[in-house]
C-alpha cells in the first residue's frame, strides 16, 4: 500500500479476524490520510482504538457495542466492558489495554498488560465466570473472550517475534512521519490471545 508497511496474523477464528483487522488498518490509514498525515486514530488513548476496531467490525458484516455496562461479580458490582461483538452465532467479549512506548517492546511488557484485562475474574472459578455469563450474554457460556492491547511505538518490529498471540497486526507509516508529543510515532500494533481458562 505505497507508504505503508502492514502486518496481519490470525491464528484462530480467521476467517472473523482477518476481515476485521484488515478493515481497523484501512479505517486507520483512511483518518491519517484525510488528516494530511498531521493526526491519527492509534496515538490518542484506549477508546480511540476501541471505537476504531469496532467501526470495522461493522464494515465486515459483524456487529457491536462497546463501553456498556456489565456486573463484574456475582454481588452485581457494575463496570464497564469495552467490547462486544457478534459474528453469526459466534459472540466476543473483549476486554483492551493500551500502551505507549518509545523503545523495543518485551514479551513482558506484552504480557502484563493483557494480563490486566480481565483482571475482575482472577478470583473466580471458570464455574462462577459461565454462571455470570449465563445471564448477561446471549449465547451465556459459549462466549469467547479476548484481551488485546493497541501498542504505540516509535521502534519498528516485526510481529512475527511474537508467536503466542491468536491475533496480530502492525501497521506502520514509511514515508510521511507523524509527530505525538515531539516524538514520531509511525507504528500501531494489536495483540490478542483468547481467554482459554481465567488467569491466576
Amino acid at each position: 500500500m505505497g507508504g505503508y508497511n502492514i502486518e496481519i496474523d490470525v491464528k484462530k477464528d480467521k476467517e472473523i479476524w482477518y476481515p476485521v483487522l484488515k478493515q481497523w488498518i484501512d479505517n486507520n490509514i483512511k483518518y491519517i490520510e484525510e488528516s494530511k498525515f498531521e493526526d491519527a486514530i492509534y496515538w490518542h488513548n484506549e477508546m480511540a482504538n476501541v471505537a476504531c476496531i469496532s467501526s470495522a467490525i461493522w464494515q465486515v458484516n459483524g456487529v457491536s457495542t462497546i463501553e456498556y455496562t456489565m456486573t463484574k461479580n456475582q454481588n452485581k458490582d457494575y463496570g464497564r466492558a469495552d467490547l462486544y461483538c457478534v459474528f453469526g452465532k459466534k459472540d466476543f467479549l473483549i476486554e483492551v489495554k493500551f500502551l505507549k512506548s518509545e523503545n523495543k517492546i518485551t514479551k513482558k511488557q506484552i504480557e502484563d498488560k493483557l494480563n490486566e484485562c480481565f483482571k475482575y475474574e482472577k478470583d473466580k472459578t471458570k464455574e462462577e465466570i459461565d454462571k455470570l455469563s449465563e445471564e448477561y450474554f446471549k449465547y451465556g457460556k459459549n462466549i469467547n473472550k479476548i484481551s488485546i492491547v493497541f501498542i504505540l511505538m516509535i521502534d519498528i518490529q516485526k510481529i512475527e517475534e511474537y508467536n503466542d498471540y491468536s491475533i496480530k497486526a502492525r501497521l506502520t507509516i514509511n514515508e510521511n512521519k507523524l509527530e505525538y508529543d515531539k516524538k514520531n510515532y509511525n507504528s500501531i500494533y494489536l495483540f490478542g490471545k483468547y481467554l482459554d481458562k481465567i488467569s491466576s
